[in-house]
């Protein structure tokens, strides 16, 4: 995947790079599920279908996360894969694909407690989309 963990004081600063917003947003989403468990052993046998709103790029990664989170840590859905059907400044629309939590399968890494607005980045640069996104742990 195209990302990498940033030094950061007391969180995780993750960097997503892509091509184009569709997967910029996707890479996001199987980053942060895979900084909570190994994504490696997940199933894909439920999907979900999502639909999250903000007020700019910026406000939707964090939105768009944070549902992410909520399946993750609310609803105890480890998320495997991530299918985006549609991407705005504004808006996005997602099937992901993943398996109910089991502790017995699904080691913890970190214990992830929100996406956070601090030192937020979401921009094209000449040959690739970034995101820089601060999680509290």
């Amino acid at each position: 995947m195209a990302f990498k963990l940033l030094d950061h004081t007391a969180d995780l600063r993750i960097q997503v790079t892509a091509r184009d917003t569709k997967h910029l947003f996707s890479n996001a989403a199987l980053e942060l599920s895979d900084l909570i468990t190994d994504t490696r052993k997940l199933q894909e046998n439920r999907s979900i279908l999502l639909a999250v709103k903000g007020k700019d790029l910026e406000d939707l990664m964090v939105n768009w996360l944070r549902e992410i989170l909520y399946l993750i840590e609310g609803k105890k859905f480890m998320v495997k894969q991530v299918a985006i059907q549609k991407v705005t400044d504004q808006e996005i629309q997602a099937t992901v694909k993943g398996e109910p939590f089991d502790k017995k399968r699904h080691p913890l890494k970190h214990e992830i407690k929100a996406v956070t607005y601090h030192q937020l980045e979401v921009k094209k640069e000449p040959r690739r989309w970034v995101a820089r996104v601060v999680l509290d742990v």
